[in-house]
């Protein structure tokens, strides 16, 4: 990706969150992609001795160092919304250079195109970089916007008269949220994992509002994903979907009320292995048109072993909550996500 750099990011900063939110070997194979010296036994010994000595030496610059951080921190431990175009809309004028920038231009709110910056914890959500990159063949924009957030610890309680009194410690943390819109019609919203538990829904349609007057709510329509649910217990997909995924755990339900919930203890298990599990599946799928039987949530590995190598290890991500959400449970790289979320394109059918 080509981009300009805004000003002069503090790398410090840089540094800090690439240790909170990425890995050692991840800022290794970022050193041994620039045929540099990687191995460090600590993120210490990585910032002093192997990522600053680079860039003093020109061998590595600050632009890479902030690929670095999008690699890490815009992939994984996240909740993904999909979205297809409503139909009668348009987002021609994204993939107009022309119109686009006068659009950009107008809104003070967004950065220039393709202007690589960094924002560390702003007091609101900022869109910190529009840019242009491809998916294949297709045309994307990406948008990111940045946020602080709090975590919120109970520290201390004491008693008063008639009360408790408890006193919470606010740690500030920098979170991520990214927008994907492709040129063929379709869209990804990627939200932060919060520390807390909460419905991300809404959230994301919040992002989306962030981003008008590129476009309106109207634009976009929820991309269901209750076919690549309930095709993981499709007998006549099974053999494939054994290949691909370990199944973990599973809810179901139908129309007359009844539940049903599966799962495996095992951490090398899957549900797939357990024929008598099966069985009770297929038979309350049986003549789902009638029962109205359907897989309410999910939570899969990804095997690595039948990704062809572009996955290290099993990818594990739970379809659940919204009908267009699917959550990535650990940080991953790019090329693991896009696998993953072509993945799950692919059993959407």
């Amino acid at each position: 990706m080509n981009t300009n750099l805004k000003n002069e990011p503090n790398i410090e900063a840089i540094l800090r969150h690439l240790e909170l939110q990425g890995t050692l070997e991840q800022a290794r194979s970022f050193l041994r992609e620039h045929n540099l010296p990687f191995s460090a036994g600590s993120w210490e010994e990585m910032r002093n001795k192997r990522i600053k000595p680079a860039i003093q030496s020109n061998s590595i610059t600050i632009s890479d160092l902030l690929g670095l951080l999008a690699e890490v921190e815009e992939h994984g431990s996240q909740h993904v919304f999909l979205y297809s175009l409503a139909q009668n809309q348009s987002i021609t004028h994204l993939f107009d250079h022309s119109a686009l920038q006068k659009l950009l231009s107008s809104e003070e709110k967004f950065p220039l195109l393709n202007e690589q910056s960094f924002v560390d914890m702003p007091s609101t959500p900022r869109i910190s970089e529009v840019r242009q990159e491809m998916h294949g063949d297709i045309r994307c924009l990406v948008f990111k916007i940045v946020e602080r957030r709090f975590l919120r610890e109970n520290s201390e309680e004491h008693y008063e008269t008639g009360k408790i009194v408890i006193t919470f410690e606010e740690t500030p943390y920098r979170a991520v949220n990214i927008v994907r819109i492709w040129e063929s019609g379709f869209c990804e919203v990627r939200i932060h994992s919060h520390q807390e538990a909460l419905s991300y829904g809404g959230e994301a349609q919040g992002v989306l509002r962030s981003l008008e007057p590129l476009f309106t709510q109207f634009t976009w329509r929820e991309y269901d994903l209750a076919n690549a649910r309930n095709g993981l217990f499709d007998p006549q997909r099974r053999d494939e979907n054994k290949l691909l995924f370990s199944l973990k755990n599973a809810n179901h339900r139908n129309n007359v009320g009844s539940k049903l919930a599966v799962s495996t203890v095992r951490t090398e298990a899957s549900i797939y292995d357990d024929d008598s599990t099966v069985a009770s599946l297929d038979t309350f799928h049986l003549n789902k048109d009638a029962s109205g039987a359907y897989c309410d949530r999910v939570n899969i590995a990804v095997r690595a072993a039948a990704s062809n190598g572009l996955l290290a290890r099993d990818i594990n991500l739970i379809m659940h909550g919204e009908n267009n959400e699917f959550t990535l449970t650990s940080r991953i790289t790019r090329s693991e996500y896009e696998y993953t979320l072509s993945l799950i394109q692919s059993q959407n059918v």
